[in-house]
């Protein structure tokens, strides 16, 4: 089977795509997040009773922070240890919302005191909401990473191997692991969509290779 000639002309226009790997049709798109036309194709193709992954469980799991550290780290995945707050959250740390309209892309690096309570007001909107902060050291180095079906750009062997591990979890073609580099290792962070408009040629042309690699083999 050839790839499809059009996958990055549907990715760059918020489209979707089939693509068969190994066998197996995935659903091939910048966005898996609730509520996104990709969400809905998978709702569809289930109740259909196709069989296509991700499946939308998955997704709503790996989008939603602390229930995708969670099952992350039942799956001996390193994360960041977190918590759920209302008003509090260490310096430094990351910032997550977790009420209804988060989107784990909009995180907040906290690293100043005197901006907790400014940046702690709007990613709870205004109190109302609770959110996940995650502790991190000082230095920490904070870094968005695409994994295209397990697979990554260069040649970071550590990086590989939590990105496949990360991919067999969830089984989520396309994503942004948002990763904490520390001198241990690499610890996850949250995963994310991705915007096709600011990936770097390298990332393109990784995710044409994967997926004929996949198609073709």
């Amino acid at each position: 089977m050839s790839v499809p000639d059009n996958l990055t002309a549907v990715l760059r226009r918020k489209g979707i795509q089939i693509v068969a790997r190994e066998g197996q049709e995935h659903l091939v798109s910048e966005s898996y997040f609730y509520k996104t036309e990709a969400y809905y194709t998978l709702v569809t193709s289930e109740l259909e009773g196709k069989d296509i992954i991700p499946s939308s469980r998955e997704v709503v799991e790996a989008f939603v922070v602390p229930v995708c550290l969670m099952k992350a780290e039942m799956a001996g995945i390193p994360v960041c240890a977190w918590e759920i707050s209302y008003a509090y959250a260490p310096v430094p740390s990351i910032l997550y919302g977790i009420n209804y309209f988060s989107d784990p892309a909009d995180y907040i690096i906290l690293n100043n005191p005197d901006t907790s309570g400014a940046l702690i007001t709007h990613i709870t909107n205004k109190l109302k909401y609770p959110f996940c902060y995650q502790k991190i050291e000082d230095p920490a180095q904070v870094m968005n990473t695409l994994c295209v079906f397990g697979n990554v750009a260069g040649n970071d062997p550590d990086l590989a191997s939590i990105a496949e591990k990360i991919y067999r979890c969830f089984r989520i073609p396309l994503f942004t692991m948002v990763l904490v580099r520390q001198d241990e290792g690499y610890l996850l962070s949250s995963l994310t969509s991705f915007k096709f408009a600011k990936l770097s040629i390298r990332e393109r042309q990784l995710i044409r290779d994967v997926i004929r690699e996949g198609a073709c083999g």
